[in-house]
């Protein structure tokens, strides 16, 4: 797979939009690992509600307290598209 990244969007109480891209190489299963550590990082924190969560691409830290929202959007992959489409895939259990 070439040029697929998985892009965050963590939206802040204040309503301020901020996209962290992460490159996601080599094959499906090895970019699905990676989405899921990276997935699971973030929700384990604002479940535990630890006071902040670090992302790269750019590097921000953020105020748990602050986050209203993340979403997660695989580009670049149709086949990785395909999986977020069916469903949640392996870090947003209930």
């Amino acid at each position: 797979m070439s040029e697929v990244r998985l892009v965050v969007a963590v939206m802040t109480s204040a309503g301020i939009r901020i996209s962290h891209t992460y490159p996601l190489v080599g094959s499906l299963e090895e970019a699905l690992k990676k989405t899921r550590d990276i997935a699971g990082r973030i929700v384990r924190r604002l479940r535990e509600q630890k006071s902040t969560i670090s992302l790269k691409h750019p590097h921000t830290i953020y105020n748990v307290a602050q986050v209203a929202s993340v979403s997660f959007e695989p580009v670049g992959s149709e086949e990785l598209e395909e999986q977020f489409e069916k469903g949640p895939i392996g870090f947003a259990q209930p």
